[in-house]
């Protein structure tokens, strides 16, 4: 199962606790192969900690750095579920990205992160505290069709179709 965390590297995106999660899923699912990709802009003090921890617990093979995307959405299109454990964010655009693509996101409980769940079931908020409870939920989320997941990110407020008659309906009330 190949799990993807897209996002520059910060201490606000708190991509360490990821590395926990892993080590979750993989001591609590052990039939199941688990692979963790780290996208973005790279910070070297961040990806050492991240590398040291993942070494410490025998997750190097589990886990890579794949640096910046050129291409976030066919990028997040090859992978299982999206991780975004963000200590901060405003409107999360790659869980956005991910469900239209077909990927099932588990975010941290953040104000955007949750108007994202309230309209879709496969965006999954997780408190911080426990990478077991996320390692669940990605577990789960794990087997999800994406074509389902597509579709049902289809009827939100937040696919292209959507901003696109609002957009136009403003455009026709200002003429």
């Amino acid at each position: 199962v190949r799990i993807v965390v897209l996002g520059r590297m910060h201490h606000a995106k708190n991509q360490l606790f990821a590395v926990d999660v892993l080590n979750s899923l993989i001591i609590r699912y052990s039939d199941v192969k688990w692979y963790l990709d780290f996208y973005g802009k790279e910070n070297p003090s961040i990806k050492n900690e991240i590398s040291e921890k993942a070494d410490h617990l025998g997750l190097t093979d589990q886990i890579r750095f794949c640096g910046v995307s050129s291409d976030p959405l066919l990028t997040l299109s090859k992978y299982d579920v999206l991780l975004l454990p963000s200590l901060r964010e405003g409107l999360p655009g790659v869980v956005l990205e991910a469900g239209a693509v077909g990927v099932p996101s588990v975010c941290s409980p953040l104000p955007g992160c949750r108007e994202i769940a309230r309209q879709f079931s496969y965006a999954r908020i997780v408190h911080l505290t426990d990478p077991d409870v996320w390692a669940e939920e990605v577990f789960k989320l794990s087997v999800t069709d994406p074509k389902l997941v597509a579709q049902e990110f289809s009827f939100t407020e937040f696919n292209f179709l959507s901003h696109k008659e609002k957009i136009y309906n403003i455009w026709q009330l200002s003429r």
